[in-house]
Formats: C-alpha cells, structure tokens, sequence
C-alpha cells in the first residue's frame, strides 16, 4: 500500500485528517513485546522499527558504535544518543483505548495533548539495525501512560507532519 492509499484509509477514520498535513506514515500491529502489558515475558519496553519506517524518526549516529566493528562498539555511546520528539495524542483516539479505566492524560482545549517519546538507533548482533521508539524512563509521564492502553495485536499509527520532526 502506498502512501496515498494509506491515508484514504486513515481519512475513513479519522475525516479532518489531510494528506497535505503529513509525509510519512508508520502502521505497527504491536506484538508482546512491544507492549506494557502485565504477564508479558520480555524485558524490552520499547516500540521496535525496523526496515524503512526508521527513515521517519530523527537519530544520532556515533562513530564509535555504528562505524566499526559490532565486537568492538562502545554500547555506552548508545545511550548518549537519545532524542525525543514531539508526539500529538488526540482525546478522541484515547477514548475507545480506555475502557473502564480512566488514562489520566490532560487534553488542552483542542481535545490534544502534545507529549515527548525517545527515539534511540540501535545496533544488533547479525540483524538489522532498529529504532526504538520509548524509552519509559525517559518519556513523558502521559506517553507512557498512552501505551499502557495499548495491548497485543493493537495498531499503532503515527503520522508525521510534512517537512517537521512532529507527529501525531
């Protein structure tokens, strides 16, 4: 599916949404491990990106962990290397999320909140690099408390705004 086609698609959802608005679009069905579920038997509490959907998250790349060989990567440059980014939650799209539960989010008076999520460049061992979206001690309070509604089998979609690092 290209571009184009993905947000006619996203537009039957979400009707004020405008493909002039954006320039890249990320669809991530969620697995175990990329959720904060309870019971899950991973440690990993980032959103893994791999593939040419990295393309749409700013990194830092250093010398001394990406240019040379893996054996010899200096792993404690990875995490000084840490950005963050803009990200826009919508109150419309929380509410089908919380069920019973109340999120605890603040919404302005657009029915928006605007929080921080981290974006490291990660190296592996004999796989492709990734992006790892959310680092949960270092995003805002209410990002971690949006992925705390998201389960397994859930889809995440993040729009990027054209020619911006935001995001919705």
């Amino acid at each position: 599916m290209n571009f184009v086609e993905a947000i006619r698609v996203i537009k039957n959802i979400i009707p004020q949404c405008s493909a002039n608005e954006y320039d890249g679009i990320l669809v991530k069905r969620l697995e175990a491990s990329n959720t904060l579920d309870e019971g899950r038997t991973t440690n990993q509490t980032h959103i893994a990106i791999s593939g040419e959907q990295m393309n749409m998250f700013p990194y830092l790349m250093a010398d001394g962990y990406f240019n040379c060989d893996y054996s010899e990567k200096d792993e404690q440059l990875k995490k000084y290397f840490i950005t963050q980014i803009p990200l826009y939650i919508y109150q419309d799209n929380i509410s089908y999320l919380e069920a019973d539960e109340k999120s605890g989010i603040i919404f302005d008076e657009n029915k928006k909140s605007c929080v921080c999520a981290s974006v490291v460049r990660s190296r592996r061992k004999e796989q492709a690099d990734q992006v790892q979206l959310s680092l949960i001690t270092s995003d805002d309070v209410d990002f971690v408390k949006f992925r705390k509604l998201l389960h397994t089998g859930d889809f995440l979609v993040i729009l990027k705004h054209k020619e911006r690092l935001s995001y919705d």
